[in-house]
């Protein structure tokens, strides 16, 4: 990962990276806040370690980011799973498309690239950690009036294995997880 991460650097003239690794899981919204805190990049992607990315993925998602509107805050990718599942998640995600889908599986976090001054600003929202900390952050960026997008293309290789976390987290209705972003007074 970090090869790639340099490769892409280099080629695309960046010169600014940080990667963040936590000796303890930190969760999802935690460890992205951290990684705000250390970066003023203008975007910021995410992965798990155990993940990897497509050689290209970087420069296809800068590539398109380029050509969306400064409201879209967040843009995904389709995946390829270890177990050969493919992704097709729709390339516009709404709020009513969010609170309809089963278990609000929408865009997969692992191949997120973030604007990151939209992304600082409203800070990622932190909740009980059984709660699918994504599902949450969609919905909080959503409120604000932003956009979430995603590539047709799989630009991830997903891991699948027993530690996943994902397996023992609370699927909440679409009226708990609006409850539950209300609570928060965000």
């Amino acid at each position: 990962y970090e090869q790639v991460l340099k490769l892409v650097v280099v080629r695309m003239g960046i010169d600014e990276h940080c990667v963040v690794r936590n000796s303890t899981n930190l969760g999802i919204a935690q460890s992205l806040n951290k990684l705000l805190e250390l970066s003023s990049s203008k975007y910021v992607f995410r992965m798990d370690s155990d993940d990897i990315m497509h050689p290209m993925r970087v420069e296809l998602q800068l590539d398109y980011f380029s050509q969306l509107s400064d409201n879209v805050a967040v843009l995904g990718s389709n995946i390829t799973t270890s177990l050969n599942y493919q992704t097709r998640h729709p390339e516009e995600v709404t709020k009513d498309l969010l609170l309809s889908s089963p278990g609000f599986w929408v865009v997969n976090h692992p191949t997120v690239c973030f604007r990151g001054d939209i992304i600082r600003k409203l800070k990622y929202p932190v909740a009980d950690p059984k709660f699918p900390e994504d599902i949450l952050c969609w919905y909080h960026i959503l409120d604000h009036g932003y956009r979430i997008k995603n590539i047709p293309q799989c630009l991830l290789y997903y891991r699948e294995h027993a530690g996943n976390n994902n397996k023992n987290l609370i699927k909440p209705s679409a009226v708990e997880l609006v409850d539950l972003y209300n609570s928060l007074k965000l």
